[in-house]
């Protein structure tokens, strides 16, 4: 009997355990929401798209590539961050506070821009901030 590799699909794969059911079914709720969930959705949703911004984000020829931690391979999913909050949560007990959209937006700005002050600092630049 030949021994065959593994073959990775580049597609999503399906699981359909309770709590991963669960995850999904109030990530999908959160979708249109005025939360961070729902502001890191539609963040992940225009890099991803909307099927691969739900659920864990596989990237595609797993075997020729090398593993990174950039964000568009190693990303996860609006399902997988709310069951890492419920963990948190039950592990920790304590309440739930919702940050609310504006003030993830606010926070994601903030690292990007810190982000690339650092860039442009190992590269040789200063960024100064103009308002626009």
């Amino acid at each position: 009997m030949p021994v065959t590799a593994r073959a990775y699909c580049c597609a999503t794969r399906s699981s359909m355990t309770a709590p991963g059911q669960a995850c999904r079914q109030v990530a999908a709720c959160v979708i249109r929401s005025d939360s961070a969930f729902g502001a890191f959705y539609r963040r992940k949703k225009a890099q991803l798209g909307p099927r691969q911004a739900l659920v864990r984000h596989r990237p595609q020829n797993t075997a020729l590539r090398p593993r990174t931690k950039s964000p568009q391979h190693s990303g996860r999913g609006v399902g997988a961050r709310v069951a890492r909050t419920v963990y948190h949560l039950l592990k920790s007990k304590t309440a739930y506070h919702d940050l609310g959209a504006e003030r993830y937006e606010q926070q994601f700005q903030e690292r990007e821009l810190a982000h690339l002050r650092q860039k442009a600092a190992k590269l040789g630049y200063v960024l100064t901030a103009t308002e626009a």
